[in-house]
């Protein structure tokens, strides 16, 4: 006589004894990287903020009148909002005036940047760096912005200058105007 076969069921479910052991696991193991993210997380930030410049920039336009500018604004983290301007009509003045804006290291360069208080569709700002008896100068184009105007920019490579604390004079020329904006930083 012919036996039936039996069905043999060849998977296995799991034994309940190991499932808490495994839920144990599993938790330990998002703890852990929980706790590694946040670490390197506090780590990135920290020294992002020890990269953030705190100084103060002496900045000083044709009239002689001096105004401190603090590089390290609380208000906007990315120093992005350029100082504001409070006296006559500028555009009515028969000399050029302005503010550096941003001086410092960024990847290797000094980079400066300013802001001209007058429009200006045309000119030349002449920048000359000196540290005790050393001197370093260079030219740049004066561009225009809705209402202001602005030098298009300062990248000098950190090789030409060295370190310590050097003068900034910005010599604007437009037209028959003229006017120096003044300042210092430290490399």
């Amino acid at each position: 006589m012919l036996k039936k076969r039996q069905k043999t069921n060849t998977f296995k479910k799991p034994s309940f004894k190991r499932r808490p052991l495994l839920i144990i696991g599993l938790i330990l193991l998002m703890a852990v990287v929980a706790l590694a993210t946040a670490k390197i997380l506090a780590s990135i930030s920290q020294n992002n903020s020890n990269n953030e410049p705190e100084s103060t920039i002496e900045v000083t336009d044709q009239t002689g009148t001096g105004a401190e500018i603090a590089t390290d604004n609380a208000e906007d983290p990315n120093n992005k909002t350029p100082a504001q301007y409070e006296g006559p009509d500028v555009n009515t003045l028969d000399y050029l005036s302005g503010v550096i804006t941003y001086a410092g290291a960024i990847d290797n360069y000094l980079t400066i940047s300013t802001t001209i208080n007058q429009y200006l569709s045309t000119g030349t700002c002449e920048l000359i760096l000196t540290q005790g008896g050393k001197t370093v100068s260079h030219t740049a184009d004066i561009i225009a912005n809705p209402s202001s105007s602005t030098c298009d920019g300062f990248n000098i490579p950190l090789s030409e200058l060295g370190s310590g604390s050097w003068n900034i004079d910005i010599r604007l020329t437009s037209g028959d105007k003229n006017g120096t904006i003044t300042g210092e930083v430290s490399l």
